[in-house]
């Protein structure tokens, strides 16, 4: 699979063939696990110090991602969503 970052979210990675896909993807690949509790390691993600290309990011997938766009300097989109597109449904607390 030809991608650099492949995102793995609100997933236990138990069910084929869908948990398959995070074999597929190159050695060099980051993997992104967004998810309430670690998943996959017997599919071979890595968790801790010894992560080289796996990054866990604990908790909901919704405030998991917002968290994740904040940090990426990308906020601003989201509050222009939110004021202009009524996404009201989304929490901003900023």
């Amino acid at each position: 699979m030809q991608v650099d970052l492949l995102i793995i979210a609100g997933t236990s990675l138990t069910v084929g063939p869908a948990n398959t896909v995070a074999a597929m993807a190159r050695d060099d690949c980051v993997r992104l696990i967004v998810n309430n509790e670690p998943v996959g390691s017997d599919l071979g993600i890595v968790y801790g110090d010894t992560a080289t290309r796996d990054i866990y990011c604990e908790g909901p997938a919704d405030e998991s991602f917002l968290r994740l766009v904040d940090a990426l300097g990308t906020i601003l989109g989201a509050i222009h969503c939110y004021a202009d597109l009524d996404c009201r449904h989304y929490s901003l607390n900023y």
